[in-house]
């Protein structure tokens, strides 16, 4: 029964840690995402170009890539800490 408890607990606190980053990183998304916004409404271009070679959305959507590969190594490991710790 013990260790029955201890899956349960385990797996339930694993799951918030989860939760939480997937919450935390949806802000960072949203947070970029309306920094990208800003960027075309202050140029008020199609193409924003960063130093007239690199298009401005580009290095956006590397933060966005950025942001969601750090946030599921970090997400899964930390919820396998989790799980092991409770």
């Amino acid at each position: 029964m013990d260790r029955f408890n201890h899956l349960i607990y385990g797996t339930l606190w694993a799951t918030a840690v989860m939760i939480a980053h997937v919450i935390l990183a949806s802000v960072i998304l949203l947070t970029i995402r309306i920094a990208e916004m800003v960027m075309h409404l202050l140029w008020q271009d199609g193409n924003p170009m960063l130093f007239d070679t690199v298009p401005l959305r580009y290095l956006f959507h590397a933060a966005d890539v950025a942001v969601i590969i750090v946030y599921l190594w970090y997400g899964t490991m930390q919820a396998v800490k989790a799980f092991r710790e409770h």
